[in-house]
């Protein structure tokens, strides 16, 4: 559990498990960790045996201070599902924007993306990108981005196009507008791909299918409204 669901527990919360058996058993995968520190937010590699953990210390888990932004907050690399862990860096955000790996081609170290950074008013789109396992990040321009749907990044990450764009959703100007975009490393500006779903205050996840003559693809959104939640669907051409 990260900070806003553990707080004032014994042992620290934030702790990495891993099932090798499709969920049957579990075991902890993060003992080679430093003791005095917990884990916010995880990002597995899509294939291989890597993974990415943000750490923050633990009297931030256990002090109530889930909401505020990391002190201490670190960036760790496993090579081999949690056996051995190596620091890697000073975590570069001032919130808690949760990590996701992308496949790199030509590398065996995947594109780490994550943003926004709320506290910083100075990058209203705050995705980052890192080439390098996390020691350097490239913050996205905001080239491309139509100001009346994108005037601000939603919390995280949506979802990742097989092409390895990352999907963001964005707030607009006005009420429930906002629209989906789409970057990827190395990209001169953003890529529009549809309006938020009528009534979506937020768009808690996408998932990403093919369509069946595998021209194009299909992005199924979950989403929020002021009064529930839903799901919509568009088709992206190929």
């Amino acid at each position: 559990d990260p900070p806003f669901f553990a707080q004032d527990i014994s042992p620290p919360a934030g702790r990495l498990i891993t099932s090798v058996d499709g969920g049957l058993t579990w075991r902890l995968a993060d003992g080679g960790l430093p003791t005095t520190v917990g884990i916010m937010d995880y990002a597995p590699a899509l294939t291989g045996s890597a993974v990415y953990v943000v750490t923050e210390g633990i009297e931030s888990f256990n002090a109530q201070a889930c909401c505020m932004p990391p002190a201490h907050a670190k960036l760790w690399r496993s090579d081999d599902a949690g056996a051995h862990w190596s620091f890697v860096a000073v975590w570069p955000l001032t919130s808690f924007g949760a990590p996701l790996a992308v496949p790199q081609a030509g590398s065996a170290t995947p594109l780490l993306y994550t943003g926004p950074d709320p506290s910083n008013k100075s990058q209203p789109v705050g995705l980052r990108v890192s080439a390098d396992g996390g020691l350097t990040w490239q913050i996205a321009p905001t080239t491309d981005l139509d100001p009346r749907v994108a005037t601000g990044m939603e919390s995280g990450i949506k979802g990742v196009l097989p092409d390895g764009s990352v999907i963001v959703s964005f707030e607009g100007r006005t009420g429930n507008t906002g629209a989906l975009y789409a970057w990827k490393r190395g990209a001169s500006g953003w890529r529009f791909l549809a309006s938020k779903p009528p009534r979506a205050t937020t768009i808690d996840q996408i998932y990403v299918r093919p369509v069946p003559d595998g021209h194009g693809n299909i992005l199924l959104a979950h989403f929020q409204t002021y009064d529930g939640a839903g799901v919509a669907s568009v088709t992206l051409p190929g």
